[in-house]
Parts: structure tokens; sequence; C-alpha cells
């Protein structure tokens, strides 16, 4: 299920300290795995760059950048230290220790586990009424009631009426599309799990006794609307799933 009439072309910036050895590697990794993106790597200390004759990162590869992807909190710091608060809403932590080394297996494992190349689309090509639609018709067949829908996706129920009386004057922001990304990837994962409807549109609201969901059901759980929550069971049903 796809929420955009043709894959856009994203520009994707890898930072670390050096740029010699984990976004180095973050770069080579996703353009080999997607090479419908563009991709750039970049060092964000001048002395280390330097020494290591790689490349600098400069704001003009801040702005080139749909996302930006950091390694750590002290890079995040770094950007915030010259630039403000400007580019901050493109950046993400993956959280990986800035230390390992280049095509390193375990560096491998956690960059392919935390770069989500599904949700590199630009806003401007998506099909917001036709995501909508898609979003609140699964939610629908999970047996939702109103109050879940409007939890899990982050809509007034004033702007989910409108929108369904009228279609086309869906608009939806970032994260509200972040949610309905991650409504249609849990989706395709049970397609892909289940050949029965029945468990495919059914699996959700089955209570589960696996670890974290001890015997509640995911949709109880991303019914809180808390947008952690969405993105935890869908990494949890996926390695379910996927036996990770």
């Amino acid at each position: 299920m796809t929420f955009h009439e043709g894959q856009a072309l994203v520009n994707i910036l890898f930072l670390c300290t050096s740029n010699i050895q984990c976004s180095k590697t973050a770069e080579e990794l996703f353009r080999a795995a997607n090479s419908g993106h563009e991709y750039k790597s970049a060092g964000l200390s001048a002395k280390y760059v330097q020494k290591a004759n790689s490349t600098l990162c400069t704001e003009e590869m801040l702005q080139w950048a749909d996302q930006i992807y950091v390694f750590e909190q002290q890079h995040i710091d770094r950007i915030k230290k010259h630039t403000g608060d400007v580019y901050l809403s493109k950046i993400t932590n993956l959280k990986i220790p800035d230390d390992y080394q280049y095509f390193q297996r375990e560096l491998v494992l956690l960059l392919l586990e935390r770069v989500k190349l599904v949700s590199c689309v630009k806003t401007s090509s998506i099909n917001h009424s036709v995501a909508f639609d898609l979003g609140a018709r699964l939610l629908e067949k999970w047996g939702c009631t109103t109050i879940q829908k409007l939890a899990i996706l982050g809509i007034t129920k004033a702007d989910f009426h409108r929108y369904q009386k009228n279609i086309n004057t869906v608009y939806l922001d970032k994260e509200q599309l972040e949610r309905l990304s991650y409504l249609a990837n849990i989706h395709q994962n049970l397609k892909v799990a289940f050949s029965n409807p029945d468990n495919v549109y059914g699996f959700m609201n089955m209570k589960n006794n696996n670890s974290y969901f001890n015997g509640r059901t995911p949709l109880s759980i991303i019914a809180t609307g808390n947008f952690d929550s969405l993105d935890e069971v869908f990494k949890r049903i996926d390695c379910m799933l996927h036996g990770a």
C-alpha cells in the first residue's frame, strides 16, 4: 500500500563525527539498497575531517537534505551550535554509537533496523486524500471505533468528519502522514504473513501474549494515540512475523 502517485526522489544526508566509518557506511549501504533516492554523507568535526581527508558538513548540505540522519545527540548539538533550530525538523537521531568500523556487521544491522526508507517520500508528492481514505478504511476493517480512529490518526473529530464529507479538503501534517505510513506497513506485513483475510484484518484486535503485548491487543496499544507506541507496535509485529 502506497500513499503517493510515484516514488519521489529524496535527498538523504548521513552525518557522523569524521565521515570515515559510520556515515560513510550508511551512505554506501542505502545507495546500494535503494538507488531511487540521492545520498550524501559528511563529518561534523573539522579537526577529524581534515585529519581523515574526508567531507566536512556544510550548511548547503543541510539545506539540500530532505532527511538528515545523525548517530548521536552530540551531532545534533554540533548542528544547533552553528545553525540553531533551523534544521532540527529534518533530523533523526539513530542513537547508534559513533565508534563502529566501516561496514562492521553490527553497524549494518543497526542501520537496517533504524533507517526506514519506506518513509522517505517528499510530502509534496503524497496524495493526502488517498492517504486518509486508505487509512480510514483500514482502521474500519480493524474494527476501530471513531474515538480510536481519531487517536490513532492524530486527527480532531471536526477534521475527521470534514474529510469524510469532502475528501478533497484533506490536508495532513508530517506526523499524521507518518502515522498513516506505519498503518500501511503494519497492514503490508500482515498481508504477507496471512492468506486468510480474517487474520489479516483481525490480528490487530486479537490478544497477544508475546513480549511487550502481554495479553493486550495491538490495537488497544496504538489506540492510546501515543506516536511512540505506534512505532513500537510496528517494530514488534515486524520482528514477530519475520523472526528477527
